[in-house]
């Protein structure tokens, strides 16, 4: 699989992982990421590094969490960096994992689907997101971060604002 993954990516397995197994395929111009282990604190730094590799030969990312069964904090983040480098489709997401991503709100920055076909069209779409967005309150200019549109309240100084689908904010 390493020969695969340097045909790819040049330079993708240069350096590899005893916890995390990350393997590459492609399909036309998308790149589908095969992770295998666990994603932690001691390999996080591994997964963000391989994954700004994938970013640089392609902008359509499908990454298939099928065998991962658990993802640290530290996962998590380095998740959050991932989603910098373009149009990064999650797949195949464990029940504990996907429900974390839910509550922490990723489920609003990444697509998540259990189809190969579906992540496909999703990653295709090239839907380009608004969000998350730093905003500014619009009483006291406060600088906010919203990952999605709806009301909020400024913690600064308690105003009420909206934010609209597009990251158009407006007090109330």
């Amino acid at each position: 699989m390493i020969e695969k993954n340097e045909m790819i990516c040049p330079g993708f397995s240069s350096y590899n992982d005893t916890q995390l197994s990350i393997n590459l395929d492609k399909i036309d111009d998308i790149v589908i990421v095969k992770l295998d282990g666990f994603i932690d604190t001691y390999n996080a730094r591994f997964f963000t590094t391989q994954m700004e590799k994938v970013a640089k030969i392609s902008k359509k990312t499908i990454i298939d969490f099928s065998n991962i069964d658990y993802m640290s904090s530290s996962g998590i983040g380095a998740l959050n960096e991932v989603n910098k480098s373009g149009n990064v489709v999650l797949l195949k997401v464990q029940s504990k994992i996907r429900e974390i991503l839910q509550l922490l709100g990723f489920d609003q920055l990444f697509e998540i689907t259990y189809s190969i076909d579906e992540a496909i069209k999703l990653v295709n779409a090239n839907k380009k997101t608004t969000f998350p967005k730093l905003i500014l309150c619009p009483s006291c200019k406060s600088k906010l971060k919203t990952i999605k549109s709806g009301k909020f309240r400024c913690p600064k100084c308690k105003s009420f604002m909206t934010v609209d689908d597009n990251g158009k904010c407006e007090g109330l």
